[in-house]
């Protein structure tokens, strides 16, 4: 074989050989490949399956907690159905007035049902309270926070240590070092005031009647002579006339309920209530108990109303049963109505003893219109209805 043949077959062997080796070396590369592929494979399945279980612990978590808020929730629910409630004696030390039946299982105020004309008759703890009452409740501090919090227990309770202590008490101690002079300078103010507000003036005018008074000759020093004094006066002597009325209406044997519809300002109905009784001289009086702004303009809520206004001199509707005998409304068909009127509602709650008056002076008026009207005196009715309207 000549040096040249044998250098060409050399050269095929090597390539083949070249060839071979990057056949090898594809074919390692590719398997890695592979291997790395489904290693990946392997680790993004494992970690879908780890989130799939994360996923699925955390739901199941959340059910847990759900049914476990779920049970306690009716568990608490059934536990407040089957709860059975008792009196503590540790009450009694918080509120002194606290009384309870033990036989009865009723509990009340003491001191309410000692001062009834102070009291009022429409609370609970007034009447009895508990599981053994006309209309059953459940023993609870609650209703003792409210009742010792109101305004009528607190008058109670201000008698009440003024009969335990006479002579203690701050104002009745103030009252005993205060001076003749110093109390007719008070008498005098006071009077003032209470002229002020029945003449209906501003009270700013007050320092102004006060020094007219100092011209007069009287002495009433230069203390409590603004108008806050005055509202402060005024609200006092409020407070004793609506008392005394209050005693009166009470101390009566039988009342009178008399009701008329007004609006206000605001064009929102209100109802004057009035309350006419005889005293203990068997005078008639005619007395103003309040004017109460109307939830609705039915008679039901006139009623409402009414009841609302004769329960702040303390005639509840038990005491309606027992003392009314008459009432008096204008001809108005939510008053006077023979089946649904406010009239009626109140013969069906007190008894058909009850006297209905259809009001002289509103009578009285529709028999001046119908003349008006039947006369040709127009321009009376609109004069009349241009008043109104201003």
């Amino acid at each position: 074989m000549s040096m040249d043949k044998y250098l060409v077959k050399l050269k095929r062997k090597s390539s083949e050989v070249d060839e071979a080796k990057e056949k090898e070396a594809t074919g390692e590369s590719s398997t890695q490949a592979s291997a790395s592929v489904s290693s990946a494979q392997t680790s993004a399945d494992k970690s879908s399956q780890g989130t799939s279980v994360g996923t699925s612990v955390t739901a199941k978590g959340k059910s847990k907690k759900q049914k476990t808020s779920k049970s306690q929730t009716s568990t608490t629910s059934s536990y407040e159905e089957k709860r059975v409630r008792s009196f503590l004696p540790s009450w009694t030390k918080d509120y002194p007035w606290l009384k309870n039946d033990d036989e009865k299982r009723i509990m009340h105020c003491a001191w309410c049902r000692e001062f009834p004309k102070l009291a009022d008759h429409s609370s609970p703890l007034f009447k009895g309270t508990g599981p053994g009452a006309e209309k059953p409740s459940d023993y609870r501090k609650s209703g003792l926070v409210t009742h010792d919090s109101s305004a009528n227990h607190k008058r109670v309770a201000g008698k009440k240590a003024a009969v335990d202590n006479p002579g203690k008490q701050p104002m009745d101690i103030h009252l005993q070092h205060m001076s003749t002079e110093e109390s007719n300078r008070i008498r005098i103010l006071m009077n003032t005031a209470h002229f002020t507000a029945k003449e209906d003036l501003a009270m700013k005018k007050f320092p102004k009647l006060c020094t007219l008074q100092e011209k007069n000759g009287l002495k009433i020093g230069d203390n409590w002579r603004n108008d806050k004094a005055c509202r402060k006066f005024i609200d006092a002597v409020a407070d004793e006339s609506r008392q005394d009325i209050k005693d009166e209406i009470n101390d009566a044997q039988f009342i009178c309920i008399l009701a008329d519809g007004t609006t206000d300002r605001g064009v929102i109905e209100q109802e004057n209530v009035y309350v006419r009784y005889a005293d203990k001289d068997n005078t008639p009086k005619t007395t103003m108990v309040d004017c109460v702004a109307l939830e609705k303009g039915d008679s039901d809520g006139v009623l409402k109303g009414i009841d609302k206004a004769l329960e702040t001199v303390g005639v509840n509707v038990d005491t309606q049963k027992e003392k009314v005998v008459a009432c008096n409304f204008d001809g108005a068909a939510v008053n006077m109505g023979k089946h649904n009127g406010v009239a009626k509602k109140l013969k069906d709650r007190v008894g058909e003893h009850l006297v209905t008056v259809h009001c002289v002076a509103h009578n009285l008026e529709l028999a001046i219109l119908d003349v008006m009207r039947d006369s040709g005196m127009q321009y009376v009715e609109d004069l009349e209805s241009t008043l109104g309207r201003v």
